[in-house]
């Protein structure tokens, strides 16, 4: 009997199968509520081929195993491609406006439908324009207001004179921001969205995470999220759903807990190792942070610089408690040749000089006179050199930065640093 009935509906002419379809799919839809979207995908399939039933009994098989996921799939981000789409929202007319655009982003999973907001009206202030890209909720249709909330309170505190920059940690005392706080990085190209100049862009982080990036700094909780999700130097998209990374081993192990408050992060201010040795290299604003804060500093004394991510960097050291060896993250078809630290902690007052790379950063040992050069150069805005055991230490001053290039984490292993994948 079975054998007859698939007989006569083969048979059939093609728009006779449709019909006897659908009369299936009604019976199917009394016995099995899930199954009541596969009657709208159908039509999806008539207007692709009426002609062959081939494929129109792969695409119902793929059908029913895409609506049997859908019953049970948790409201989870949505990874299905779409349409882009642009529309903007004037906060204050003539004077803050915010673009929002329905996208997709290449994440190591595959495609994730996202929600960016990008700011036009800070840069008058001084302020870069500020970038947000959250990824979406399965059945989330419109984009939420609070990134707007966000964006007005920042042109606020702008028009007031607080500048938010890279590196910088917004802290949202009652979780009012989707139970998360905030870590400002540089803002990297997203497909289909125009990205301002020098903009800075918004992650979200657990507390645990903001936490650490005020007490370690930002590039340290950067990188381990970088290496957690594949993608250098982190994702500039934000999940909602994504489980945080703990630091309480960290605040355990760390050298960094010995050395008391670290100075807050510039965005202006990098080291990295390359061949030639390891390189400081300070912009113009970050000088001036940075002579200040040497000039108060004693000639035997200990402290930890935090830096930022170096945008002409190949690779960032990352580091978790208990591992043996130095650890990167690199972008794909990097070489190893730059590789920029979380932090520079500088001991003085010491018999002679040394350099060496530690945890996901450097330490440096100076001696009274070095320490004085050091100030020197810093205060006048000249490169310097200074020769220690282990590798040199070059100062270098540059210009303003620009953006950091956004690109996936590359797979590859080295015997020293080794790139996570």
């Amino acid at each position: 009997m079975r054998w007859l009935g698939s007989a006569c509906y083969f048979a059939q002419s093609p728009k006779r199968r449709i019909q006897s379809i659908r009369t299936s799919l009604r019976y199917m839809h009394a016995i099995r509520q899930p199954f009541k979207i596969v009657g709208h995908a159908f039509k999806i399939e008539r207007r692709i081929d009426l002609r062959s039933d081939v494929p129109l009994r792969s695409w119902l098989k793929r059908a029913v195993h895409w609506v049997v996921r859908q019953a049970g799939a948790p409201d989870g981000p949505v990874e299905a491609p779409h349409h882009p789409s642009k529309r903007r929202v004037d906060l204050i007319p003539g004077d803050l406006s915010v673009d929002i655009y329905s996208h997709d982003v290449q994440a190591g999973t595959g495609p994730l439908a996202c929600w960016s907001y990008v700011s036009s009206g800070l840069q008058k202030f001084g302020h870069p324009e500020v970038v947000f890209s959250l990824v979406k909720t399965r059945g989330e249709a419109v984009a939420p207001e609070l990134p707007l909330k966000l964006i007005r309170t920042i042109h606020r505190s702008a028009q007031g004179g607080t500048i938010l920059h890279a590196g910088a940690v917004h802290r949202f005392p009652n979780g009012e921001f989707f139970g998360r706080h905030i870590v400002y990085i540089a803002a990297q190209p997203l497909p289909g969205v125009e990205i301002p100049n020098a903009a800075i862009c918004a992650v979200l982080v657990t507390d645990d995470e903001s936490r650490a990036s005020t007490l370690f700094g930002a590039t340290r909780v950067i990188a381990r999220l970088g290496a957690a999700a594949g993608y250098y130097p982190c994702p500039p998209w934000s999940d909602r759903s994504r489980p945080g990374i703990p630091f309480d081993d960290v605040r355990r192990a760390s050298i960094l807990m010995n050395v008391g408050p670290l100075p807050g992060m510039r965005s202006g201010c990098s080291v990295c190792q390359t061949k030639e040795g390891v390189v400081l290299s300070v912009d113009d604003e970050s000088r001036k942070h940075l002579e200040g804060l040497i000039n108060g500093t004693p000639d035997a004394f200990a402290f930890a610089l935090q830096t930022a991510i170096d945008p002409f960097a190949d690779g960032c050291f990352v580091w978790f408690s208990g591992q043996t060896q130095p650890v990167a993250i690199s972008p794909p078809g990097s070489t190893g040749q730059r590789i920029c630290g979380a932090f520079l902690l500088i001991t003085t007052g010491q018999d002679e000089n040394t350099v060496r790379q530690a945890e996901d950063g450097f330490a440096i040992i100076l001696t009274a006179a070095s320490w004085r050069a050091m100030k020197i150069a810093v205060a006048k805005g000249e490169s310097t050199r200074i020769d220690a055991a282990g590798m040199p230490l070059l100062i270098e001053f540059t210009g303003p930065r620009g953006a950091i290039e956004a690109s996936q984490l590359s797979i590859r292993q080295g015997p020293s640093p080794r790139i996570v994948h």
